[in-house]
Parts: structure tokens; C-alpha cells; sequence
């Protein structure tokens, strides 16, 4: 295995751990939105903690697009990191 091999090979390994922290962060972000618009459904009236978390919905329903963003860049540069069963070091 030549030294550019096994470049390509961490190099396609870190963006495999990448890819997945991003795939993780997706969940999250879609958790909280799920939270922040239970709790904005749930006040019995609109005050200053339902303008926040309005404001918070807002900011945190443009974070999927930026971290789609990102996996795409991933997938586009290294498109293995798509098959799941395997490593990206096989």
C-alpha cells in the first residue's frame, strides 16, 4: 500500500466519522424543533418566552439545510462513506 493509498484511506475514514456525527446531528436538531414547538403550542398565551422560542424554531429549522449542505459535500468528495456495511477503510 502506497503512502497515497492509505492518505485516501484516513482521509475517506474521517469523513466516514464525519458523515455520521452529521447524520447524529440531523436527529437532534429535529428533536429540538419537535420540543421548541411543543412548547410554544403549549403556552396557554403568546408572552416573551413564546416569542423566543419562535425565534429559536426559526433559527433552528435553517440548521438541516446547512448540515445537508455539509453531508453532500461529503457524499460528492467521497461517495463511499454512502455504504453503510462497509468500512471506509476496506
Amino acid at each position: 500500500m502506497t503512502f497515497e493509498s492509505r492518505v485516501e484511506d484516513s482521509d475517506a475514514a474521517q469523513a466516514r466519522v464525519f458523515f455520521d456525527h452529521l447524520d447524529a446531528e440531523i436527529d437532534i436538531i429535529a428533536a429540538r424543533i419537535e420540543t421548541v414547538d411543543a412548547l410554544t403550542e403549549g403556552a396557554r398565551r403568546p408572552n416573551r418566552l413564546t416569542d423566543r422560542l419562535r425565534t429559536e424554531a426559526v433559527a433552528l429549522r435553517a440548521e438541516p439545510y446547512e448540515v445537508h449542505r455539509l453531508i453532500d459535500a461529503i457524499v460528492f468528495r467521497f461517495p463511499e462513506v454512502m455504504t453503510r456495511d462497509v468500512s471506509a477503510l476496506d
